[in-house]
């Protein structure tokens, strides 16, 4: 009885192991048969395909999948991508993109992202967002860590102002950088905040008790925000 169920055992393992070796062999033969784009808005799905360089026919198994991300993410507006391949022979790549926030004046108009990065220069068609002035193109190029902290700091300020409500979005027009004045804030109207180099936590402050005292931001007017224990509003002349 034992030997017969030794046997038995036997002859399982061998079909288990016939089956995995045929499992093998047919993942192995498998093909690319189509190819999509997920997440893409600004990367077209052709600018995508062209530059991951997949084509069908290609063996699925011997995709080198870091490979196509390090191309894919050579487009400027993909900040990162994921590759995955399936039984049924597609291949899906997800794109995550740049979300641009600001434009940086450097040589031109260049988007910068939500998270500081400058990644493309801006078309003229794409200019519907506050711009940074004011970082000089030989500190961008020179003393790049420099130039990537004033940008930090100038997003820390769009975000403060716009998220606390003191400001809106689409009102903002240029926020201007001095490296003796700080930071600068330029209204459509040509109101004037003046932030300084203190922290916009502070600033936000000044300004929103400003608001609630019944300054009008509608008003062209110069609001010094850098002054100590004091803040100061001064309309323009008509």
């Amino acid at each position: 009885m034992a030997l017969r169920e030794t046997i038995s055992r036997i002859f399982v393992a061998c079909a288990a192991i016939g089956l995995l070796g045929a499992g093998v062999r047919y993942v192995s033969q498998l093909e690319v048969t189509g190819f999509t784009v997920d997440g893409h808005n600004r990367a077209t799905t052709v600018a995508v395909r062209h530059l991951a360089d997949v084509r069908e026919g290609e063996r699925l198994v011997t995709l080198d999948l870091d490979k196509i991300v390090e191309s894919v993410v050579r487009h400027p507006w993909v900040k990162d991508a994921e590759v995955s391949r399936y039984l049924d022979g597609t291949v899906t790549i997800r794109v995550e993109e740049h979300n641009p926030v600001m434009l940086l004046s450097h040589s031109g108009l260049f988007h910068v992202s939500d998270e500081g990065a400058i990644f493309v220069r801006a078309r003229s068609e794409d200019l519907n967002y506050p711009i940074l002035t004011g970082v000089e193109s030989h500190l961008i190029e020179e003393y790049p860590v420099v130039a990537q902290k004033i940008i930090d700091d100038a997003l820390e300020i769009f975000s403060h102002v716009v998220s606390q409500g003191v400001v809106e979005e689409n009102a903002l027009s240029e926020i201007h950088f001095d490296e003796d004045l700080g930071f600068d804030l330029l209204l459509n109207n040509r109101t004037r905040l003046r932030f300084g180099l203190r922290s916009p936590e502070v600033q936000v402050t000044r300004l929103r008790a400003m608001l609630v005292s019944g300054l009008e931001l509608s008003t062209p007017q110069d609001v010094d925000l850098d002054l100590d224990g004091m803040a100061i509003a001064t309309p323009f002349s008509l």
